[in-house]
């Protein structure tokens, strides 16, 4: 995992300089004093940027997918962060893992499953995409949807990933000092997209 990362989702420092100046394309510049907010849409992978509080170190080298975003917050998955447990899928063991402090709470589904990449899996419509209506490369889908495609021969269990919880960000925390806000990173300060050609 670690070498895939560094070759895909870690930039050079040429890539580090273009996404800096094409950021100032999805930054939304709004009329008043209140600082710019990018663009949060489905389907990225955003990295963090720099060093992050102590009490919130599971985001330092982070990679998160934005699984949703509406009016009301947003959901992602940490990817890269492994779990102290495994999943298994058709008794092979797949590493899983963390993808934040919330769980789904009575959905009765302790793991999102996703795949990425796969034309098979995605031509046989195996889940869905991350954003709908979109060429997405990321796909969303069930233990069962795994399970199946893996024993008609459409996949490999290596073909997906298995993410315990999530993380979730408030679209209007609360302010400092009147309550605890859900995750104390902000998605435009602490983080940076990551270019769909990296992924």
């Amino acid at each position: 995992l670690n070498e895939w990362v560094k070759e895909r989702l870690m930039p050079s420092k040429l890539e580090q300089a273009e996404t800096e100046r094409k950021n100032n394309g999805l930054i939304i510049q709004p009329h008043d004093d209140t600082p710019a907010t990018p663009i949060v849409q489905e389907g990225t992978v955003y990295r963090t940027s720099h060093r992050i509080l102590l009490d919130e170190q599971v985001f330092h080298q982070s990679l998160v997918l934005i699984l949703k975003c509406d009016e009301r917050g947003i959901i992602g998955a940490i990817l890269n962060r492994p779990s102290s447990k495994d999943a298994e899928l058709k008794k092979k063991k797949l590493p899983l893992r963390y993808g934040g402090r919330y769980g789904l709470g009575g959905e009765g589904k302790p793991e999102t499953w996703l795949h990425c990449g796969n034309q098979a899996l995605r031509s046989a419509k195996v889940g869905v995409p991350v954003v709908p209506e979109d060429e997405s490369l990321v796909w969303q889908c069930t233990r069962e949807d795994a399970e199946t495609a893996v024993e008609i021969g459409l996949a490999s269990p290596s073909d997906f990933m298995a993410v315990l919880g999530l993380t979730l960000w408030e679209k209007n925390p609360p302010p400092e000092g009147f309550g605890v806000p859900l995750t104390k990173t902000n998605l435009a300060k602490d983080f940076v997209p990551v270019p769909k050609s990296a992924i």
